[in-house]
């Protein structure tokens, strides 16, 4: 696994990017969807041009499952403990940091799962497959489609 990909680096451009941020957090406090696979569902449609199947999202979401679980969430939760405790600032900078860098990790574990079985770029368009694997992505998770993301959609496109 690299440090630094394109899957990483996609992420934080578009991440960064207005409006993204509050819809993708408030899909994962609504609907307890991992940030980091939309992230990869939405890079693979626009950036390798892979519509994905079901399965195929599934399987993703299993391969880092454990890693959410075990690293990501439990740092995330002591984080947010932590806020407005004004004698814990600093640890709490520190816990936001080792959050950060679980994020960058399980996002390589996705890069690597990209690599494996998407190694070539498909023929789709980049436009429908973005739009196919979000809401593909989302409903699974009972959450209304791409039309819930629109500040993503726009900021994926560019």
């Amino acid at each position: 696994m690299t440090a630094d990909n394109d899957l990483w680096r996609f992420s934080l451009r578009v991440y960064a990017a207005p409006g993204v941020a509050d819809e993708c957090l408030a899909l994962q406090e609504r609907y307890g969807i991992d940030v980091n696979v939309l992230l990869f569902c939405t890079w693979l449609g626009v950036e390798r041009r892979i519509a994905m199947s079901a399965d195929e999202i599934e399987s993703c979401e299993r391969g880092v499952a454990d890693w959410q679980a075990r690293t990501v969430k439990p740092l995330r939760a002591a984080r947010q403990a932590m806020k407005g405790l004004a004698a814990a600032e600093g640890l709490r900078t520190q816990v936001k940091a080792l959050e950060l860098e679980a994020e960058r990790l399980e996002q390589e574990m996705l890069f690597a799962l990209a690599d494996e079985h998407w190694p070539d770029h498909g023929d789709a368009a980049a436009t429908d497959a973005l739009r196919s694997n979000l809401d593909r992505f989302l409903h699974m998770h009972g959450a209304p489609g791409s039309q819930a993301v629109p500040h993503l959609v726009a900021a994926a496109a560019t």
